[in-house]
């Protein structure tokens, strides 16, 4: 995620109301390294948070008053401070690239999805989460570049299975990532089922870069992934799914060309000052 500090909230062009029918200030932001007060995201039409980082009825009133929660759920990967960490080390195959205490795990394990579905999901489904922030996706790019991973063929339909079962819950999906997964789904190159029930493509670094994740360094994405991303996009776009851009601390003169595309598209988008995806101070 790039090199200037500045944080870029778009306000709301097709406003979100809340139960009263008030107008929401900002269109989406995403927080995943915050905790304590959920009230301060009370102006935003949709976020994406850790929703156990807060009181639950503090999210209760959150969703009341009308703002979409997406809760952050991590289904490629297992993070050690997660209290489950030590139940399904074991299916962990690879350490994380710049995330040192993260290891991608084998979704192919019947055990963890069905951890994923019946135990993280449903725990957001009882709090009337909107839906799911599911992060790690890309588990299916990292299989089909390493030899030593699990089978990507096996691995892109036990995503189809953990997708579909939190999807069934009643909670709109929307994947963090997964350009290749949906690309190569709409080539047919897998099943295209696959992706039938992800509502929202989210991707992350579309125009910006993480240069030093440690230090909140930003630069320009390259041409290359740029493009890709926006090509993913636009065949997501075409099936019907909503599309998210999380970009990262660049300036203000790429931030306004990221609100003109996403603006020129019907995109939704959010820029962070940090990695960590702090709230703006």
């Amino acid at each position: 995620m790039k090199k200037l500090s500045f944080v870029f909230i778009l306000p709301l062009l097709l406003c979100g109301c809340n139960n009263n029918n008030s107008p929401k200030k900002y269109d989406y932001g995403a927080f995943l390294g915050e905790s304590g007060d959920a009230s301060r995201f009370s102006d935003y039409a949709s976020v994406s948070i850790e929703v156990d980082e807060f009181k639950q009825a503090d999210i209760k009133n959150l969703i009341k008053g009308g703002t979409k929660v997406f809760a952050y759920l991590n289904v490629g990967s297992l993070e050690e401070y997660r209290s489950y960490y030590s139940s399904f080390e074991k299916y962990t195959f690879m350490d994380y690239e710049n995330w040192e205490d993260e290891r991608w795990i084998d979704v192919t394990r019947v055990e963890w999805q069905d951890y994923v579905i019946n135990t993280l999901a449903k725990h957001f489904k009882d709090l009337k989460c909107y839906g799911v922030y599911m992060d790690n996706v890309d588990v299916y790019s990292i299989c089909k570049e390493e030899d030593d991973a699990p089978d990507f063929m096996k691995v892109a339909s036990s995503l189809k299975t953990i997708i579909d079962g939190v999807s069934k819950l009643g909670l709109k999906v929307m994947t963090n990532g997964g350009a290749e997964l949906i690309d190569d789904a709409c080539d047919n190159l897998i099943n295209p089922n696959i992706i039938e029930n992800i509502s929202i493509y989210h991707q992350e670094e579309v125009f910006s870069y993480i240069e030093d994740y440690k230090f909140n360094v930003f630069g320009y994405q390259n041409e290359g992934d740029k493009t890709y991303y926006q090509y993913v996009a636009k065949k997501a776009k075409g099936l019907g799914k909503e599309i998210y851009f999380l970009e990262y601390g660049i300036s203000d003169k790429l931030a306004e060309e990221v609100d003109a595309y996403c603006k020129d598209k019907g995109y939704h988008y959010y820029i962070s000052s940090t990695v960590d995806l702090t709230f703006p101070k």
